[in-house]
Protein backbone atom coordinates (compact mmCIF):
# COMPACT_ATOMS: atom_id res chain seq x y z
CA UNK A 1 0.00 0.00 0.00
CA UNK A 2 1.31 3.49 -1.18
CA UNK A 3 0.40 6.83 1.03
CA UNK A 4 1.29 10.26 0.54
CA UNK A 5 1.80 12.53 3.12
CA UNK A 6 2.78 16.19 3.78
CA UNK A 7 4.25 17.58 7.31
CA UNK A 8 3.92 21.09 7.81
CA UNK A 9 6.41 23.31 10.59
CA UNK A 10 7.33 26.42 11.22
CA UNK A 11 11.26 25.30 11.56
CA UNK A 12 13.40 22.46 11.22
CA UNK A 13 13.10 21.45 14.98
CA UNK A 14 9.72 21.04 15.26
CA UNK A 15 9.74 19.18 11.88
CA UNK A 16 12.30 16.95 13.03
CA UNK A 17 10.22 16.18 16.08
CA UNK A 18 7.06 15.37 13.59
CA UNK A 19 9.02 12.76 11.66
CA UNK A 20 10.42 11.18 15.09
CA UNK A 21 6.69 10.35 15.55
CA UNK A 22 5.79 9.55 11.90
CA UNK A 23 8.79 6.75 12.24
CA UNK A 24 7.25 5.81 16.38
CA UNK A 25 3.88 5.18 14.18
CA UNK A 26 4.95 3.40 11.26
CA UNK A 27 7.24 1.30 13.79
CA UNK A 28 3.69 0.29 15.79
CA UNK A 29 1.70 0.15 12.64
CA UNK A 30 4.16 -2.27 10.97
CA UNK A 31 4.53 -0.05 8.02
CA UNK A 32 7.62 1.88 6.52
CA UNK A 33 8.12 5.29 4.83
CA UNK A 34 10.43 5.30 2.27
CA UNK A 35 13.15 8.02 2.62
CA UNK A 36 15.20 7.96 -0.34
CA UNK A 37 11.36 9.32 -2.03
CA UNK A 38 10.24 11.56 0.68
CA UNK A 39 11.85 15.43 0.21
CA UNK A 40 11.97 18.78 2.44
CA UNK A 41 11.99 22.38 2.06
CA UNK A 42 15.32 22.43 4.16
CA UNK A 43 18.86 23.27 3.58
CA UNK A 44 21.03 20.36 2.84
CA UNK A 45 22.11 17.69 5.45
CA UNK A 46 25.33 19.20 6.29
CA UNK A 47 23.98 22.55 6.67
CA UNK A 48 21.76 21.45 8.86
CA UNK A 49 20.64 22.81 12.36
CA UNK A 50 19.16 19.55 13.39
CA UNK A 51 18.82 16.16 11.37
CA UNK A 52 15.51 15.38 9.44
CA UNK A 53 15.82 11.95 9.36
CA UNK A 54 13.88 8.31 8.88
CA UNK A 55 15.30 5.66 10.37
CA UNK A 56 18.77 7.26 10.25
CA UNK A 57 18.53 8.08 7.26
CA UNK A 58 19.21 11.58 5.94
CA UNK A 59 15.94 13.25 3.91
CA UNK A 60 17.04 15.09 1.12
CA UNK A 61 16.35 18.51 0.34
CA UNK A 62 15.02 20.34 -2.56
CA UNK A 63 13.31 23.73 -3.66
CA UNK A 64 10.10 22.93 -5.53
CA UNK A 65 8.22 19.74 -5.03
CA UNK A 66 4.88 18.43 -6.73
CA UNK A 67 1.91 17.33 -5.01
CA UNK A 68 -1.55 16.73 -6.04
CA UNK A 69 -0.98 18.31 -9.32
CA UNK A 70 0.44 21.71 -7.71
CA UNK A 71 4.14 22.81 -7.99
CA UNK A 72 5.20 23.60 -4.41
CA UNK A 73 7.63 25.80 -2.55
CA UNK A 74 8.73 27.10 0.83
CA UNK A 75 6.41 29.57 0.58
CA UNK A 76 3.48 27.43 -1.30
CA UNK A 77 1.80 26.97 -4.55
CA UNK A 78 3.91 28.55 -7.33
CA UNK A 79 0.86 29.71 -9.43
CA UNK A 80 3.32 30.83 -12.13
CA UNK A 81 4.35 27.51 -12.74
CA UNK A 82 0.95 26.11 -12.26
CA UNK A 83 -0.16 28.22 -15.13
CA UNK A 84 2.76 27.82 -17.49
CA UNK A 85 2.46 23.61 -16.89
CA UNK A 86 -1.11 23.52 -17.07
CA UNK A 87 -1.05 25.65 -20.50
CA UNK A 88 1.75 23.42 -22.26
CA UNK A 89 -0.64 20.13 -21.25
CA UNK A 90 -3.35 21.47 -23.09
CA UNK A 91 -1.70 22.49 -25.90
CA UNK A 92 -0.26 19.17 -26.32
CA UNK A 93 -4.01 17.91 -26.09
CA UNK A 94 -5.13 20.30 -28.61
CA UNK A 95 -2.64 19.17 -30.94
CA UNK A 96 -3.54 15.32 -30.50
CA UNK A 97 -7.55 16.51 -31.20
CA UNK A 98 -6.49 18.53 -34.04
CA UNK A 99 -5.38 15.36 -35.89
CA UNK A 100 -8.64 13.47 -34.95
CA UNK A 101 -11.29 16.10 -35.68
CA UNK A 102 -10.47 18.90 -33.49
CA UNK A 103 -10.98 21.53 -36.78
CA UNK A 104 -13.02 23.01 -39.21
CA UNK A 105 -13.37 20.16 -41.69
CA UNK A 106 -13.45 17.44 -39.07
CA UNK A 107 -16.31 17.56 -36.62
CA UNK A 108 -18.88 19.71 -36.45
CA UNK A 109 -18.47 23.29 -34.20
CA UNK A 110 -20.83 22.15 -31.52
CA UNK A 111 -19.50 18.69 -31.44
CA UNK A 112 -15.60 20.24 -31.29
CA UNK A 113 -16.63 23.10 -28.60
CA UNK A 114 -18.05 19.54 -26.46
CA UNK A 115 -14.83 18.40 -26.76
CA UNK A 116 -13.45 21.59 -25.94
CA UNK A 117 -15.20 22.27 -22.67
CA UNK A 118 -14.88 18.30 -21.70
CA UNK A 119 -11.10 17.94 -22.39
CA UNK A 120 -9.16 20.94 -23.25
CA UNK A 121 -10.37 23.74 -20.76
CA UNK A 122 -10.72 21.36 -17.53
CA UNK A 123 -6.97 20.80 -18.15
CA UNK A 124 -6.18 24.28 -18.69
CA UNK A 125 -8.21 25.94 -15.08
CA UNK A 126 -6.83 22.80 -12.79
CA UNK A 127 -6.21 25.38 -10.06
CA UNK A 128 -8.12 28.60 -10.75
CA UNK A 129 -10.63 27.59 -7.92
CA UNK A 130 -7.92 28.08 -5.25
CA UNK A 131 -6.58 31.57 -6.59
CA UNK A 132 -7.90 33.99 -9.38
CA UNK A 133 -4.75 34.46 -11.55
CA UNK A 134 -3.20 38.03 -12.05
CA UNK A 135 -3.11 39.54 -15.52
CA UNK A 136 -0.21 38.46 -16.16
CA UNK A 137 -1.09 34.95 -15.48
CA UNK A 138 -4.95 35.37 -17.11
CA UNK A 139 -3.39 36.83 -20.68
CA UNK A 140 -1.00 33.02 -20.37
CA UNK A 141 -4.40 31.16 -19.86
CA UNK A 142 -6.20 33.49 -22.90
CA UNK A 143 -3.80 32.74 -25.31
CA UNK A 144 -3.83 29.11 -24.92
CA UNK A 145 -8.33 29.50 -25.07
CA UNK A 146 -7.32 31.12 -28.39
CA UNK A 147 -5.20 28.71 -29.66
CA UNK A 148 -7.92 25.97 -28.99
CA UNK A 149 -10.64 28.39 -30.30
CA UNK A 150 -8.53 28.83 -33.56
CA UNK A 151 -8.31 25.67 -34.41
CA UNK A 152 -11.73 24.46 -34.11
CA UNK A 153 -12.40 27.17 -36.50
CA UNK A 154 -9.43 26.39 -38.56
CA UNK A 155 -8.94 30.68 -38.50
CA UNK A 156 -5.86 32.31 -38.96
CA UNK A 157 -3.60 34.06 -36.18
CA UNK A 158 -5.59 37.42 -37.31
CA UNK A 159 -8.97 36.53 -36.79
CA UNK A 160 -10.88 38.11 -34.16
CA UNK A 161 -10.75 36.44 -30.97
CA UNK A 162 -13.81 38.17 -29.48
CA UNK A 163 -15.73 36.85 -33.24
CA UNK A 164 -14.87 33.69 -32.01
CA UNK A 165 -16.11 33.57 -28.68
CA UNK A 166 -19.13 34.75 -29.64
CA UNK A 167 -19.41 32.31 -32.46
CA UNK A 168 -18.66 29.31 -30.41
CA UNK A 169 -20.50 30.69 -27.04
CA UNK A 170 -17.13 30.28 -25.01
CA UNK A 171 -16.69 32.52 -22.17
CA UNK A 172 -12.95 34.48 -21.62
CA UNK A 173 -10.68 33.00 -19.40
CA UNK A 174 -10.93 35.27 -16.79
CA UNK A 175 -14.92 35.32 -16.50
CA UNK A 176 -14.68 31.12 -16.41
CA UNK A 177 -12.12 31.69 -13.58
CA UNK A 178 -13.87 34.28 -11.72
CA UNK A 179 -17.03 31.77 -11.58
CA UNK A 180 -15.15 28.62 -10.40
CA UNK A 181 -12.95 30.41 -7.93
CA UNK A 182 -16.64 31.73 -6.99
CA UNK A 183 -17.95 28.03 -6.81
CA UNK A 184 -15.27 26.89 -4.81
CA UNK A 185 -15.48 29.76 -2.30
CA UNK A 186 -19.17 29.43 -1.75
CA UNK A 187 -18.65 25.57 -1.09
CA UNK A 188 -16.53 26.15 1.91
CA UNK A 189 -18.19 29.21 2.97
CA UNK A 190 -21.75 27.83 2.85
CA UNK A 191 -21.01 24.85 4.91
CA UNK A 192 -20.72 23.91 9.06
CA UNK A 193 -19.71 20.30 8.37
CA UNK A 194 -16.62 20.19 10.78
CA UNK A 195 -15.41 17.08 9.40
CA UNK A 196 -14.60 18.51 6.26
CA UNK A 197 -10.80 19.45 6.95
CA UNK A 198 -11.28 22.13 4.33
CA UNK A 199 -13.93 23.64 5.92
CA UNK A 200 -12.35 24.17 8.82
CA UNK A 201 -9.33 26.02 7.49
CA UNK A 202 -11.72 28.27 5.59
CA UNK A 203 -13.16 29.62 8.29
CA UNK A 204 -10.08 29.89 10.44
CA UNK A 205 -8.61 31.81 7.85
CA UNK A 206 -11.47 34.34 7.74
CA UNK A 207 -11.74 34.92 11.58
CA UNK A 208 -11.25 38.91 11.89
CA UNK A 209 -8.81 37.80 15.00
CA UNK A 210 -6.83 35.47 13.53
CA UNK A 211 -2.92 36.10 13.09
CA UNK A 212 -2.54 32.69 10.91
CA UNK A 213 -3.06 32.20 8.02
CA UNK A 214 -2.02 35.91 7.71
CA UNK A 215 -4.13 38.70 4.73
CA UNK A 216 -2.46 37.38 1.99
CA UNK A 217 -3.82 33.87 2.44
CA UNK A 218 -6.29 32.05 -0.33
CA UNK A 219 -9.14 32.43 1.21
CA UNK A 220 -8.79 36.01 2.06
CA UNK A 221 -7.96 36.71 -1.16
CA UNK A 222 -10.73 34.88 -2.76
CA UNK A 223 -12.83 36.85 -0.48
CA UNK A 224 -11.52 40.07 -1.23
CA UNK A 225 -10.45 40.03 -5.00
CA UNK A 226 -13.12 37.76 -6.88
CA UNK A 227 -16.35 40.52 -7.75
CA UNK A 228 -18.55 37.65 -7.66
CA UNK A 229 -17.73 37.19 -3.70
CA UNK A 230 -18.11 40.72 -3.00
CA UNK A 231 -21.24 41.13 -4.78
CA UNK A 232 -22.71 38.13 -3.09
CA UNK A 233 -21.04 38.02 0.22
CA UNK A 234 -24.92 39.41 2.31
CA UNK A 235 -25.69 35.81 0.85
CA UNK A 236 -22.91 33.75 2.34
CA UNK A 237 -23.58 31.78 5.40
CA UNK A 238 -22.93 33.88 8.51
CA UNK A 239 -20.49 32.22 10.80
CA UNK A 240 -21.51 33.91 13.91
CA UNK A 241 -25.07 32.41 13.57
CA UNK A 242 -24.03 28.71 12.52
CA UNK A 243 -21.09 27.34 14.05
CA UNK A 244 -19.44 23.88 12.55
CA UNK A 245 -21.21 20.63 13.72
CA UNK A 246 -20.57 16.68 13.67
CA UNK A 247 -24.05 15.90 13.52
CA UNK A 248 -26.70 16.98 10.59
CA UNK A 249 -24.42 19.11 8.60
CA UNK A 250 -25.55 21.46 5.92
CA UNK A 251 -24.60 23.22 3.16
CA UNK A 252 -26.24 25.67 1.43
CA UNK A 253 -25.92 25.98 -2.53
CA UNK A 254 -24.40 28.99 -4.50
CA UNK A 255 -25.99 32.42 -3.78
CA UNK A 256 -25.53 32.49 -8.03
CA UNK A 257 -27.98 29.38 -9.29
CA UNK A 258 -26.76 27.73 -12.83
CA UNK A 259 -29.48 29.66 -14.56
CA UNK A 260 -27.94 33.13 -13.27
CA UNK A 261 -24.32 32.24 -14.47
CA UNK A 262 -25.56 31.03 -18.05
CA UNK A 263 -27.28 34.13 -18.28
CA UNK A 264 -24.42 36.62 -16.82
CA UNK A 265 -22.13 34.25 -19.61
CA UNK A 266 -24.61 35.42 -22.29
CA UNK A 267 -24.64 38.58 -21.19
CA UNK A 268 -20.45 38.92 -21.23
CA UNK A 269 -20.37 37.29 -25.11
CA UNK A 270 -23.10 40.14 -25.89
CA UNK A 271 -20.63 42.65 -25.18
CA UNK A 272 -17.71 41.35 -26.46
CA UNK A 273 -16.78 44.03 -29.40
CA UNK A 274 -17.05 42.02 -33.26
CA UNK A 275 -15.23 43.16 -36.45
Amino acid sequence: MQMNMALMSGNVFDLAEQLAICERWSNNAGMEFSPSKCMCFAPPPLQRETPLQLYGQDLPSTETAPYLGFPFTSRGINFAKLCKDRCKKAKGVIATLKCVGFNLRGWAPASAVQVFTAFVRPVMEYGVELKLPTPTLATQYQRTQNLALRTICSASANTSIAAMHKLLGIPLFTQRARELNFLSAAHFHNSDDATVYGVDIWRRALQPQCSWPHKDSLPRQTMALNPLCVEFVPKFMDHNEVPLTREGPKVWPPPLTRTERKARRIRGLAELESD
